[in-house]
């Protein structure tokens, strides 16, 4: 028995838009340039003492002084000095300039600022006090020895001092107060009706800070008024002043448009390490004068010595700790613009091929958008939709089909393309059944089928 099947073939097309490109008029370069200023300072308690002490012996006259106190030996102007430091600091100040592309102030686009910081000199101030004891010593053949309670003083001092700010290209900073004198007393002493002795005590003293050559770190920080989030970046300082640092700054499409951009610098700090030392002496003058009778004028009968230091002490530099920083400083950049870039769409290898009745696979893979990876829309000819990158889609019946693929970024602009898919026609799938028997003369049952792969297809049985 023959058996034979004809099939009703669907060849369906569908005619859909073209490729829909959607372009931007270009925005000329605009080069912005905007200042950071911004001031560090750092202070400390360096809880450090330098101390002198030494005897004048050429300071008294042993003869006069001798008759005046009834005694014989040496005599002499002694002292003890201190200087100490209990506050140290550090002020200077840098700006910082801003350069960057203001066309790049848009949403899904990448801002490239080029951040130059210039340091501008720096300032020393220690402050503290002088303490001490002076007098008379006497030396009767074992060393001198105070003769009697010695007189204390107190004197508070403040020294500034230039001093600059380093960077690791530059040579570390050495300071140095240069020596200033604080005048202790001055005195009139072994007054005997012709002659008397005048003696000036001050404290000579030079405070030395260094400061090693470091980079100063910043947080920088992006912000779009009224934005989902703040963007951080860390950002360091280093080669010479003026010191140049690239940064990019990309902004989301998701940010909103309209909105003003700030741009800032936040946890700023300078790296160095402090360092301080001292050149701490006594120093004094002496006088011996010869009075006359008035209205004559008293006269110098000799300089007993100086003006010159009686002692000096030069301590190294030590370290000590002063962190130094500086408080947040911003910029307007201006406003963020939308977005204006459309997406790219490519619905891949078109014509695609398969058969009837399987799925086949689409790939959108290769879209792209400033704004990210875009939303996509597959419409196909025979009415069916899909979404994604690689989705699939069947055809019920054979032939050549259209489609078309939507692309949607974040902030709604959309590329279109299109594409083709040539459809197979598969043959049936035919079962005669099983084999049957009948008497003569009686109707015989067959039980054959046909399956089509394409349910558009109508499958006809014929029994020869």
């Amino acid at each position: 028995m023959k058996v034979g099947i004809r099939l009703r073939t669907a060849a369906m097309g569908v005619a859909l838009l073209g490729s829909l490109t959607v372009g931007a008029a270009p925005v000329a370069a605009a080069t912005q340039t905007a200042t950071i200023p911004q001031s560090f300072s750092g202070s400390t308690d360096p809880a450090v003492q330098f101390n002198v002490q030494g005897v004048c012996d050429l300071c008294v006259d042993d003869a006069i002084a001798n008759l005046f106190n009834s005694s014989s030996g040496a005599w002499g102007f002694g002292a003890d000095a201190g200087a100490s430091v209990t506050s140290l600091a550090y002020a200077s100040s840098t700006s910082t300039a801003v350069t960057y592309d203001d066309s790049l102030l848009r949403q899904g686009q990448t801002l490239s600022a080029t951040d130059v910081l210039t340091t501008s000199g720096g300032t020393i101030t220690a402050k503290g006090t002088f303490t001490g004891h002076y007098g008379f010593y006497h030396d009767t053949g074992s060393g001198f020895v105070a003769d009697g309670s010695l007189t204390a003083f107190n004197k508070a001092f403040t020294l500034t001092f230039a001093c600059g700010m380093p960077l690791p290209g530059d040579p570390p900073a050495s300071c140095t107060s240069g020596l200033t004198s604080e005048n202790i007393v001055s005195l009139d002493v072994f007054d005997v009706v012709t002659n008397y002795i005048t003696i000036d005590f001050s404290v000579g003293f030079r405070l030395d800070v260094s400061l090693s050559n470091a980079g100063v770190a910043t947080v920088r920080q992006s912000i779009v008024t009224g934005g989902g989030s703040t963007q951080n970046a860390p950002l360091t300082f280093a080669g010479t002043s003026p010191s140049s640092v690239s940064d990019a700054v990309h902004f989301s499409c998701t940010e909103p448009a309209g909105n003003a951009v700030s741009y800032a610098f936040t946890n700023t700090g300078y790296g160095a390490s402090t360092s301080i030392g001292s050149m701490i002496e006594i120093d004094v003058t002496a006088k011996l004068w010869q009075r006359l009778p008035f209205p004559a004028p008293d006269f110098v009968l000799t300089d007993l010595y100086g003006p010159a230091a009686v002692a000096t002490t030069d301590t190294p530099t030590a370290p000590v700790s002063m962190p130094i920083s500086a408080p947040d400083g911003s910029i307007s950049l201006g406003t963020l613009a939308k977005n204006n870039v459309p997406p790219v769409v490519d619905a891949g290898p078109t014509p695609y091929a398969g058969n009837q009745g399987s799925a086949i696979q689409f790939d959108g893979s290769a879209s792209s958008s400033v704004c990210g990876f875009p939303t996509l829309r597959w419409d196909f000819s025979d009415g069916g939709v899909a979404f994604g990158a690689k989705p699939f889609h069947t055809f019920t019946g054979s032939g050549t089909y259209s489609g078309q693929l939507t692309a949607t970024d974040a902030t709604g602009l959309v590329s279109t393309t299109t594409f083709s898919i040539n459809v197979a026609n598969l043959p049936p799938v035919v079962d005669a059944g099983p084999g049957t028997t009948s008497a003569w003369g009686r109707l015989v049952a067959f039980n054959g089928s046909a399956v089509d792969p394409g349910s558009d297809d109508q499958a006809t049985l014929t029994y020869s």
